[in-house]
């Protein structure tokens, strides 16, 4: 599982920098508002593309799993030619869907159509994203983790050299930001497009490991309509859970806009004493004709780029990589409980609480520590949205570490068979959030911060109830000294250090270069200090690439 991890931890480190070497040159260019129509168009898309996806990977993940586990190797390949064929519709329906309700939604729902371009450029991207979702969870549940990561390291590649130079020259050319984000956003189709080519060659050249001994061996498939039929068992429930959820995230979308509406509205003064710098930036803008009101229409989206293009940006940088865990988890987990095996089940559980506590916790208190310096060492040239964003993005640094651990929980509870439950988790923290959005964004001095409080509300109850719900259902209580307590310990430390290293370092240099020191001196310690607590244990080393090397010499050392 840990192997596995790795390969997925080094590809989605590899997909967040290319991600951040697109993102900040790209919010750079195209500023507040064109990121703003860039997210607004993104924000339209995943709903659709979350739901037509929920469940497709981890379906096809467990029944490879199991098959393999019971010898059944015909079944194996069945279920992929029935993936396959059925994700494949799927893509193309989603894809209309999208299509058709992008005007209604932007000129009913959000009042202005300015992302409309963008919202066309990426709707055949879900067909292609269906169709490598077949593949990545065909192999994921043959415990090789490549392909997933090869996939979507060159999603990340098209997006960032197809997505910025288009966006460049469309911006060269003097098109408005609308424009410049949809060409933007023509990236993410391209990649996903090479990706899904990409899958299918693969498959085709280097075949599945599956030897013809084994096939031979191996009782007859299942039926395709008996294998689909398995696969919706599975996908169906997940989708309809995860079109509640993105009802609610829409939801959740609509109020930061609107409320934020409202509060500029009738707060406008407010507004313009807190804000001075970004309303004679608007006033400036083209769009606002030099007038107040003008203005008042725009600052929504202005914050809301804040909010989504640069601090969220960041914040989900690390749900991202730990998320990746609970993908190699699934098939170790399933394995587990198929066989009945409570050891390896305790194994699993606890590794990967261990592990995301390792990657979550730190990043939490580094980003509260620096949310200031990391938003203008980022967007040095977007001065007034980096101001904005550092608040909200400090914020964001506690939901890092309920989101971060509760992402793995839920590919665990997936793997035992109780996918349904993560899903009316998630339904539930969506409400949470957006009673807290509705609350908190129309007061003046919170505004676009209260969606980033939203967001820890959010996260902070799915891991609680994830959690209850994995001990209940395995009847498994992890050691939460070595899982939680030990690394809550060193990732203290480690904010510490980096809050205090800022400070003093920042009266004798730069902003920029005093964020880096803390960073590099924060993980420093943080490093001693999980050596010196002897967090890691022998098999957390030893499972990983050259594992047996390492843990000789930290046992030497008596560091695990």
């Amino acid at each position: 599982m840990l192997e596995g991890a790795a390969v997925l931890f080094i590809a989605t480190a590899v997909v967040k920098i290319l991600g951040g070497i697109f993102k900040i040159p790209l919010g750079n260019f195209i500023g507040e508002l064109g990121m703003g129509y860039f997210q607004t168009a993104y924000d339209l898309y995943l709903p659709v593309y979350s739901v037509a996806l929920a469940g497709m990977p981890v379906a096809v993940c467990r029944l490879v799993a199991e098959s393999v586990a019971k010898e059944r190797f015909r079944d194996t390949r069945r279920i992929l030619s029935v993936a396959r064929r059925s994700f494949f519709i799927v893509g193309v329906i989603a894809c209309l869907i999208l299509i058709a309700i992008a005007y209604p939604y932007l000129s009913l729902v959000l009042k202005q159509t300015n992302g409309l371009p963008g919202v066309l450029v990426i709707a055949p991207s879900i067909i292609f994203c269906c169709v490598v979702a077949a593949y990545r969870g065909y192999y994921q549940g043959l415990f090789n983790m490549n392909v997933t990561a090869v996939t979507e390291v060159i999603e990340a590649v098209g997006k960032l050299i197809i997505g910025l130079i288009l966006a460049f020259a469309v911006g060269k050319a003097g098109a408005p930001p609308q424009y410049q984000a949809a060409a933007a956003i023509m990236g993410i189709t391209i990649g996903t497009l090479f990706s899904a080519v990409y899958a299918s060659i693969r498959y085709k050249r280097s075949g599945d490991g599956i030897t013809a001994e084994q096939l031979r061996l191996s009782p007859p498939a299942k039926d395709s309509n008996a294998t689909l039929k398995a696969l919706m068992m599975i996908a169906v429930p997940m989708a309809l859970g995860s079109l509640a959820t993105q009802i609610a995230g829409m939801i959740d979308v609509m109020t930061v806009q609107s409320r934020l509406l409202t509060s500029v509205t009738e707060n406008t003064e407010i507004f313009k004493v807190n804000y001075p710098e970004m309303w004679q930036a608007l006033l400036a803008d083209a769009d606002a004709g030099g007038t107040d009101a003008g203005v008042i229409k725009l600052v929504p989206t202005y914050l809301y780029g804040c909010y989504k293009g640069f601090a969220f940006s960041v914040y989900n940088l690390i749900p991202s990589i730990t998320s990746m865990l609970g993908v190699s988890a699934v098939p170790a987990m399933t394995t587990a409980w198929a066989n009945r095996c409570k050891r390896d089940v305790r194994k699993n559980f606890e590794m990967v609480i261990r592990v995301s506590s390792l990657v979550a916790l730190p990043s939490g208190f580094g980003i509260c520590a620096l949310a200031g310096g990391i938003m203008n060492l980022l967007y040095a040239s977007k001065p007034i949205g980096a101001s904005i964003a550092g608040p909200v993005l400090s914020i964001f640094g506690i939901a890092v570490i309920f989101c971060g651990i509760s992402m793995p929980m839920t590919s665990l509870l997936q793997a035992i068979g109780k996918e349904r439950v993560p899903v009316y988790n998630m339904i539930v923290g969506a409400i949470l959030k957006i009673i807290v959005n509705y609350i908190f964004v129309a007061i003046p001095s919170v505004n676009v911060k209260g969606a980033a409080i939203g967001t820890v509300v959010c996260y902070a109850y799915i891991l609680i109830a994830d959690f209850y719900v994995l001990c209940k259902y395995t009847k498994i209580v992890p050691n939460l000294m070595t899982t939680i307590i030990k690394p809550l310990i060193a990732s203290a430390m480690c904010g510490i250090t980096a809050w205090a290293v800022s400070g003093i370092a920042g009266h004798f240099m730069s902003d920029k270069i005093s964020t880096v020191l803390a960073i590099l001196v924060a993980c420093v310690v943080y490093v001693i200090a999980v050596l010196v607590l002897r967090v890691l244990s022998h098999d957390d080393i030893v499972s990983l690439p050259k594992g047996e090397k390492i843990a000789a010499l930290l046992e030497k050392r008596r560091w695990i």
